[in-house]
């Protein structure tokens, strides 16, 4: 039962950390874009949204530790 919902956290944590990144690539490319145009308020909107999902993808990965160390061999 331990290993089972261990291995649930490690997979809730990939998970996260695989939408984040995603998000974070879309959102990237829209900050390069308004880097590019010089639009300040858009600039700073997306520096923003970057800055968080990175934070996001951080927990996601201690999330995936979390489970990955909770899991124990049978002895």
């Amino acid at each position: 039962m331990r290993n089972l919902f261990f291995g649930l956290v490690f997979l809730y944590g990939l998970g996260v950390s695989g939408i984040v990144a995603y998000e974070t690539a879309r959102d990237m490319k829209m900050l390069e874009n308004a880097v590019a145009s010089g639009s300040r308020h858009a600039e700073m909107r997306h520096r923003m949204n970057v800055a968080a999902e990175g934070n996001w993808f951080l927990m996601g990965n201690i999330i995936s530790v979390i489970g990955a160390l909770g899991v124990r061999s049978k002895k």
